[in-house]
């Protein structure tokens, strides 16, 4: 039996090794028989994968078992020592009142050894007696090094079930694996290729050359097909097999992986097809207004103030954005419209105007109950005469309340006019121009003299009869064009808003931040202004009136596919939105709005999920762009023809709102430019912008007060910005006589909000009291 000599606790000892059955016998003989100091006790110790060699790096395991331990042991400690004889790793105790074993479980990768580590084991006996055993464990450095000739992957395999017969199989691809600087004493090395379950796949054992002392220093599996493994197959894992190593090995793994063909990817986009990318996308502004109306509540707009117009008989007329004739001009009328369904399907024979300019023309719904008219009708002269009627079954509306129509009208000249109507972007069969009512008011009517003279309504005009109850409760996105649009250009364009063109008349989309002060902002060059009447109101938005639907199909190579992920992911790796569709046919197909996401939004990734795949699926990214969405700037007195003059003549300002900037605009400039030369340039940063740092009060009992008494100035200004939705009213500020203002008696200089909403502003001069009343709702909540 072979011997080994070590220093237990402080006294000599010999410890007595049984390598075969890895049974370490530790016993402690007295030097002399007359010696008082107690034995330490004889104890087996056994190791399930001896001693080493344990390779830094490698998973392995082992597990400590501690027996015939003297009675009564009450505590078994096991830990690593470095050569200094600190502690390396956890340690672990077993306790109890008479311990007969303990046993230690450990993942050797999961302590940070040195290369001369001991295990020490120290129990506890006798209630106050402690024996310590220390046992050097063999550790060697990660000397193994794995080469690959055609890398680790991803490999395409052919190696699974196609889809159709498009896909083209891949090459043949052979690889060769390399293992080099083994530990000392290897005679044998075993390779094998797993799947996600362990299943081995492929696998190849190398063994040492036959005779005494011949071992090996490198491994190679050669000629591995990976155009043929599984889509399972995960790494590749070899065991290598040395002197003094456990029987199964020392464990190496190295991850592979093997993908399917990627799917191929049909990106359809406003008539646009993309195959294996998508295009660039301008972010869509989906939350706005919409305009309220009903038989009584309308908006009315006004001629002007934007440029005028002259002719030989009628002189500085101004040509509104609706004075189009209806009978030699190109136009075009479009709008979404919300229609009361109800009334629609019950009331037989009701007709109502929701768009007009009484001098010169109307638009005006007509129901049947089964079907409706769409009419444009003159009224040129005061006479109402159907000029245009598109007839279209009420099933085209049911399900829906708000819905697209366009009118557009080409006229070529001497002959009559081609006209066309749209409903959701789709041109109407049954359209007709009467052409004995067009052609008699085109010769026998002086409708020249009736355009520009009255304003335009968007709702049920006051000045016509009473009729029947608006079939038409809200409409939004009101253009009007000095132009026939193309089919193609009503179906683009009717989800989208629409910068200022040439071709614009009048463009009312009601998202303009001057609209909750009860006008209407025309957004057109012609800046033709209008106000809410009669209780009309500003809506929230539909939704789908600025839904433009994509269509992305993912056709899958492999068809085991069950089922695809769809993710929309930003520039910060955060993923915006997933979306899991099941696979017909190995394709899926999802219908999105693309341009509603944000403007930083970065890729686009798909997932494929099948028998084997992991967890998170095939994954194939692809780019996608999007840019932010486009302010619209409204001047206040429209886009106009101006002209230089030298300093000594008078100056004309013209104020412009920018409004509908992205999210997080930290900084606009804003300037006017011609042939690239730029003019009055103005920075704003958010700073500028009076959103941030504000000071929130309760409304009853919260104020703010100077520290000390002010006497109330001459001549001044007093300002501030507010927000309040109450409808109770109170002080805003103002000067009082005591400081808190509560009980004051005397007050002067005040801004106070009424009850309804309206401002008003109080100053004293003597005996007198003098007020000033901005009579706008301003408890509108902005």
């Amino acid at each position: 039996m072979k011997t080994t000599s070590y220093y237990l606790t402080q006294f000599p000892t010999r410890v007595l090794i049984t390598l075969g059955l890895l049974i370490y016998a530790i016993n402690l003989y007295s030097q002399d028989s007359q010696d008082t100091i107690p034995y330490i006790p004889q104890i087996t110790i056994k190791a399930s994968n001896g001693l080493g060699p344990y390779i830094l790096g490698t998973s392995q395991k082992n597990i400590f078992t501690v027996s015939d331990l003297p009675d009564p042991t009450t505590k078994v400690t096991f830990r690593f020592i470095d050569f200094d004889h600190n502690q390396v790793g956890p340690s672990y105790s077993e306790e109890g009142t008479s311990l007969t074993s303990a046993i230690w479980y450990i993942e050797l990768d999961t302590f940070n050894l040195p290369l001369s580590p001991q295990v020490n084991v120290e129990i506890t006996y006798k209630s106050d007696s402690i024996a310590n055993y220390y046992i050097p464990y063999k550790v060697h450095n990660d000397t193994v090094v794995f080469e690959a000739t055609e890398g680790w992957g991803p490999f395409i395999t052919n190696n699974y079930t196609f889809s159709d017969t498009s896909w083209h199989p891949v090459p043949e691809l052979n690889n060769r694996f390399i293992v080099k600087n083994l530990p000392p004493r290897v005679d044998t090395v075993e390779f094998q290729i797993l799947t996600a379950d362990s299943t081995v796949v492929d696998s190849l054992v190398v063994y040492a050359t036959q005779g005494h002392g011949h071992f090996l220093d490198s491994a190679v599996f050669p000629n591995v097909r990976m155009d043929m493994l599984p889509l399972s197959t995960r790494y590749l894992r070899t065991l290598i097999r040395c002197n003094g190593a456990p029987k199964k090995g020392l464990e190496f793994h190295k991850a592979l992986t093997v993908i399917p063909q990627k799917p191929k990817l049909i990106s359809k986009s406003e008539g646009i097809t993309l195959i294996d990318s998508i295009g660039m996308f301008t972010q869509n502004r989906i939350a706005g207004q919409a305009l309220e109306i009903d038989s009584v509540k309308y908006a009315i707009i006004s001629n002007g103030p934007g440029i005028w117009a002259l002719d030989n008989e009628y002189r500085t007329i101004y040509r509104g954005p609706y004075c189009f004739d209806l009978f030699t001009s190109d136009y075009s009328i479009e709008a979404w419209l919300k229609f009361d369904l109800e009334k629609l399907q019950n009331i037989i024979n009701g007709e109502v105007s929701f768009m007009s300019v009484d001098s010169v023309w109307a638009l005006n719904l007509f129901s049947y109950g089964n079907e409706l008219d769409f009419i444009i009708t003159s009224i040129a002269g005061g006479n109402f005469t159907e000029i245009i009627t598109a007839t279209v079954p009420f099933a085209s509306l049911s399900g829906d309340e708000w819905h697209h129509i366009a009118f557009t009208s080409d006229c070529p000249g001497s002959g009559a006019s081609h006209v066309n109507f749209y409903l959701d972007g789709e041109k109407g069969d049954n359209v007709i121009l009467h052409e004995d009512h067009y052609w008699y008011i085109r010769n026998n009517v002086d409708y020249f003299a009736y355009m520009g003279t009255q304003p335009l309504i968007l709702g049920t005009n006051p000045s016509f009869p009473p009729g029947e109850p608006s079939y038409v409760t809200a409409m939004d996105e009101v253009r009007l064009w000095a132009r026939a649009l193309s089919a193609e250009d009503v179906k683009n364009n009717y989800h989208r808003t629409i910068l200022q063109e040439d071709w614009l008349f009048g463009y009312w989309n009601f998202d303009d931040l001057r609209n909750r002060l009860g006008y209407i902002v025309d957004v057109s060059y012609n800046n033709n202004t209008g106000h809410l009447k009669n209780g009309a109101a500003l809506i929230p938005q539909h939704p789908d009136i600025q839904a433009l639907m994509d269509t992305i199909i993912i056709h899958s190579s492999n068809a085991l596919t069950d089922s695809i992920k769809f993710s929309f992911i930003d520039k910060n790796a955060s993923v915006i939105e997933s979306i899991v569709v099941n696979t017909q046919n190995c394709s899926s197909q999802l219908n999105i709005d693309i341009s509603a996401f944000p403007y930083f939004l970065n890729k686009f990734r798909v997932s494929e999920f099948f028998p084997g795949s992991t967890q998170n699926g095939f994954i194939t990214d692809y780019e996608i762009n999007e840019l932010a969405p486009t302010p619209i700037a409204t001047p206040l007195y429209n886009w106009n023809i101006f002209y230089y003059s030298p300093n000594d003549y008078g100056r004309l300002y013209n104020r412009i709102i920018v409004s509908g900037l992205p999210e997080k605009t930290e900084k606009v400039i804003l300037g006017l430019e011609r042939e690239n030369q730029f003019f009055d340039i103005k920075n704003y940063t958010e700073n500028s912008i009076p959103y941030r740092y504000s000071l929130s009060l309760n409304g009853s009992d919260n104020y703010i007060e100077t520290s000390q008494s002010l006497d109330a100035p001459e001549t001044f200004r007093i300002s501030l910005w507010f927000k309040t939705s109450t409808s109770e009213g109170g002080k805003l500020i103002g000067f009082t006589d005591t400081q808190n203002g509560i009980t004051n008696n005397k007050y002067d200089r005040e801004i106070i909000l009424e009850k309804n909403g309206a401002i008003k502003f109080i100053i004293k001069s003597g005996n007198s009291t003098y007020t000033l009343t901005a009579d706008n709702k301003y408890n509108d909540g902005e």
